[in-house]
């Protein structure tokens, strides 16, 4: 017998057993049918639920993280989903990245040199973030200022194979490019 769920959070659960959580997803509940039981009484009811799901997609609850450590050399992302990924990446320090995805030909700059001690972190998802990242302190400063909108910019990672690079502007690279991604299936 399954039982089905919903948190407060805005959480949709999916349960076979006491302890055996199948599905979990962000859900938010927007019609809730029931009929009702008189009080003093328990019983188990039928129930007509209906849910928005902004995200309808299965994905691991794990992260697949790839490290880009040298300058200029592709490598590939795999995205083994049949949907785009929202990816996050991760660099520094360098002067004025460019991140590219070769399979796409998108890319995106950032007119700015990431400080040592510090990492640029760009989150590409429904939205946009790009903050820099103190290593120390963890302080996080809004640096979407410095992304140079003349480019195509990379989005999520597309389904199959994603060659992405980096590159700085000028200098030798010191840095490194992490990719942080989570495979997505459609028909949740």
């Amino acid at each position: 017998v399954a039982t089905l769920a919903v948190m407060q959070t805005g959480t949709l659960v999916l349960k076979r057993g006491p302890s055996l959580v199948d599905l979990q997803i962000d859900a938010i509940v927007s019609d809730l049918n029931m009929a009702m039981v008189p009080k003093g009484t328990s019983a188990v009811l039928p129930a007509d639920i209906v849910f928005d799901c902004p995200y309808p997609f299965w994905q691991p609850t794990s992260d697949t993280d790839v490290n880009i450590p040298s300058a200029s050399t592709p490598v590939n992302c795999p995205n083994t989903g049949d949907a785009s990924a929202p990816v996050t990446y991760i660099l520094g320090p360098m002067i004025s990245p460019t991140v590219t995805n070769n399979t796409t030909g998108k890319q995106f700059k950032i007119n700015a040199t990431i400080p040592s001690g510090s990492h640029l972190q760009v989150a590409i998802g429904g939205r946009l973030y790009i903050n820099l990242v103190n290593d120390s302190t963890h302080v996080a400063t809004n640096w979407a200022k410095y992304l140079d909108h003349t480019k195509k910019y990379v989005t999520q990672l597309s389904p199959g194979s994603n060659a992405i690079q980096w590159a700085p502007a000028s200098g030798t690279p010191s840095g490194a490019l992490d990719v942080i991604y989570r495979p997505r299936v459609r028909g949740a």
